[in-house]
Formats: C-alpha cells, structure tokens, sequence
C-alpha cells in the first residue's frame, strides 16, 4: 500500500508582508520554489530558521547549482528574493 500524502502550493506576493508571511510559516525541511513565465526552474529546502518578530526574521535555504556550479548552503531567503527579477515568483510547497 502507497501513502499518497497531500501537498500544497502556495504563491506568496513579493511584497515585505507576503515575505513575512512565508517566514512565519515555513519549517526546516519545507521546499522553497522558484517560477518565472509560469515554469519552475529552481527548488531550494528550508534548513535553518530565525524568529525574533514580524520584521526581523528569515529563513535559510540550501540548494545546488549555486554560483560556479556549487552548492549553496545557508542563504538568506531575503537575499534570494531581493537579487530576483521582479517577473519571478515564489512558492512555498508544503
């Protein structure tokens, strides 16, 4: 027998609140997900977390493919999200 878990996608606007929101509401292990034009070309796993209010908090992500082809470990989702082209989305699988 298969265990065919649910999984949830959701869309979080780009705007300081809609990331506020995705920080508060992921966990290490969560999936962190990249799409432009609709395609989604890069998944990045939650690894690390910081909560100390609504403003001052962020998540950590891991990921492949890095700079020069290496591995990236510990990046800011803040960082990430501010050196995106504004057409891009972000996405939080659950």
């Amino acid at each position: 027998m298969t265990n065919k878990g649910y999984v949830s996608a959701y869309l979080y606007p780009r705007t300081p609140d809609g990331i506020n929101q995705l920080v508060y509401d992921a966990y290490n292990g969560d999936i962190i997900q990249l799409r432009a034009n609709g395609t989604t070309y890069h998944t990045m796993m939650v690894t690390s977390w910081y909560w100390n209010s609504w403003n001052n908090s962020d998540l950590y992500l891991t990921y492949h493919t890095g700079p020069g082809g290496y591995d990236v470990e510990g990046k800011s989702i803040r960082q990430i999200i501010n050196n995106l082209p504004a057409s891009e989305e972000v996405i939080f699988v659950s």
